[in-house]
């Protein structure tokens, strides 16, 4: 009626987002998955991969399309925002694996109303080439305040968050896969986001390595 106060509520729906996988020379399960056997996307995935022939071993996961490395762990989880094919690549048992440091970062923007959860994997070839784990940690800031020569750890730039949790130290360098959550990040803005890993290499000499530079808009 006129003159009456009128209190409106607003209600938030998670939207449900699939996405296919594809696993070449291994198998996997997914975390979660409706009734129909549709994989949700942003949920863990791990991928297992086969027993090698005879004169072969394993020697790391690739993405099927692109051939980027994406973990040298025979068991690889990973958090799939859209269709995702990844190959198991074997190599002759005497062959040398030439490894380097692998930093990534995915992110589920729908995981609460004010909230994105960013999953952080990397890896720092400690025994293979004699590296050290440092620390490692995110770069989160909005669009409004995102200046590309200032995003990096450390920086200072205002309004970033940049963090090292505790929750995704691992002393061995090798971590596959741990959840950070931002707060206060509302529908329709963008924010920028990255992994950064500090290690040392063989020599001594400390470097900071970076994964991509993850996009995201807050659904």
């Amino acid at each position: 009626a006129a003159g009456e106060n009128v209190t409106v509520l607003a209600t938030w729906t998670v939207a449900e987002v699939f996405v296919n996988v594809t696993v070449n020379g291994g198998t996997f399960v997914a975390s979660k998955v409706n009734a129909d056997g549709k994989i949700y996307a942003n949920y863990a995935v791990t991928a297992t991969a086969n027993a090698a022939e005879a004169g072969k071993k394993f020697a790391y996961w690739a993405d099927a399309e692109t051939g980027e490395v994406l973990s040298y762990n025979a068991e690889y989880k990973f958090y799939p925002g859209k269709d995702t094919e990844i190959t198991a690549i074997y190599v002759a048992t005497d062959a040398t694996v030439d490894y380097k440091v692998l930093v990534g970062m995915s992110a589920d923007p729908n995981a609460e109303p004010t909230k994105i959860r960013y999953y952080v994997t990397y890896y720092v070839p400690e025994v293979e080439l004699g590296y050290e784990f440092v620390s490692a940690g995110v770069i989160i800031v909005d669009e409004a305040n995102y200046k590309e020569d200032m995003f990096y750890h450390g920086s200072g730039l205002s309004g970033m968050t940049d963090t090292a949790p505790g929750s995704i130290q691992v002393a061995t360098g090798n971590q596959p896969g741990a959840a950070v959550t931002k707060s206060n990040c509302f529908s329709g803005n963008t924010y920028y986001a990255k992994t950064w890993v500090i290690y040392k290499d063989a020599k001594g000499v400390e470097h900071t390595a970076y994964s991509d530079l993850l996009v995201i808009d807050k659904l």
